[in-house]
């Protein structure tokens, strides 16, 4: 179990919050079966599609079954040894990196532009821990007119909305990725998968955005954080051409 900062059944506490560490407990404990939580109807089968893959021998079961929990590392918060998160990230892609998508071919861009999702109905109702997911806390508005900045300038891109596709999609094309701007969101815990000369422009409404900005500078992840006061917000599309056509990128390590 872990020592919740969020809800597991929202992606970004889930990812790096329960299933990265899980893991990783389960490689340090050998135990010969053991229990995990239900996540909700959209992260459970995640979480079962990779323990399956794994070969690891798990029961899911709701919380209020569980007799004597076993506390795991929340990453979305804090984690002591960088290279344990490598590592299981690691073991995670390669068990399930190279599975097909469901919504086709992953782009292979080396320039993304993130979409979120619009909420599916589980989040919107009473049922959700947490309510909300997606667009109906944070957009892009003007995602489009920046796409069509970028093409008109030659700027090669895709534009990318990680919950239409499958986690090994998303793996493989955070992986890919060299420089990607969105906006503050689940979808970014992503970067655990990320190429370690990535540099990603994010928009945080509302700031501050401590989970996501703590993950960025704890990954080394080069970084520009744009700073905005609504949820439903404009980026500057020379803006974002500049940031996909320079060498140069914010903080972290070059």
């Amino acid at each position: 179990m872990p020592v919740a900062a969020g809800s597991r059944e929202h992606f970004f506490h889930f990812l790096l919050g329960y299933l990265l560490p899980l893991v990783h407990e389960q490689e340090v404990r050998r135990l010969r079966d053991f229990q995990v939580l239900d996540c909700g109807p959209l992260m459970s089968p995640l979480l079962e599609q990779v323990l399956q893959r794994l070969g690891l021998p798990f029961r899911p079961v709701p919380p209020s079954r569980v007799v004597r929990p076993v506390f795991v590392e929340p990453w979305d918060e804090h984690w002591d040894i960088l290279g344990d998160v490598r590592r299981t990230a690691q073991r995670v892609a390669e068990a399930i990196g190279g599975l097909p998508c469901r919504n086709g071919e992953c782009p292979h861009s080396r320039h993304i532009l993130i979409r979120r999702s619009s909420p599916h109905p589980y989040y919107m109702g009473s049922d959700a821990e947490i309510p909300g997911y997606g667009t109906s806390r944070r957009e892009l508005a003007n995602l489009p007119d920046i796409s069509e900045h970028l093409a008109s300038a030659g700027i090669e891109h895709a534009v990318y909305e990680p919950g239409a596709h499958t986690l090994s999609c998303q793996i493989r094309t955070f992986a890919r990725a060299e420089k990607i701007v969105g906006v503050r969101g689940a979808e970014w815990a992503n970067l655990v998968w990320s190429n370690p000369v990535a540099c990603v422009r994010i928009l945080v409404p509302n700031p501050p955005a401590f989970h996501l900005e703590g993950l960025v500078r704890r990954l080394g992840i080069r970084h520009e954080l744009v700073t905005a006061r609504t949820a439903q917000l404009s980026d500057d599309a020379r803006a974002v051409a500049r940031f996909f056509q320079s060498s140069a990128c914010g903080e972290g390590p070059a």
